[in-house]
């Protein structure tokens, strides 16, 4: 058996990044940034941190984060709701998730209407 101390690093490091630039949402659903947890046996912690931008308002543009945390099967979470008007959102989400899971944060509905750019990271152990 693992003690704490090896099984759980004490820092998060960041695995993934929209950047400085962000990513302007799109009249699509694409996946904006992702991470796979080592699938080492153990669980895994994740921090997503997120910043939005709308600056024309949105007829679309939801944005979800999707992860497999232990005993829950896969998990779908709302971000941000589309058809938000103009100004900034923020949201932070932490969970555990399973070996060999991935993360992802995605464009869960086409933006058909109006500017937006999302800023994400997601920092792990």
């Amino acid at each position: 058996m693992a003690t704490i101390a090896s099984a759980y690093p004490s820092s998060l490091s960041l695995q993934a990044t929209t950047g400085l630039a962000g990513f302007a949402l799109q009249d699509a659903t694409p996946t904006i940034i992702s991470w796979t947890a080592p699938n080492d046996g153990n669980l895994h912690r994740f921090i997503v941190i997120c910043s939005l931008d709308v600056s024309s308002a949105e007829t679309g543009g939801a944005v979800s984060l999707v992860c497999t945390p232990p005993g829950v099967g896969v998990q779908t979470t709302s971000l941000y709701a589309g058809g938000l008007g103009t100004g900034p959102a923020y949201n932070t989400q932490q969970r555990l998730v399973q070996p060999g899971t991935t993360v992802t944060v995605e464009q869960s509905s086409a933006l058909t209407g109006g500017a937006a750019t999302v800023w994400a990271e997601i920092w792990a152990a």
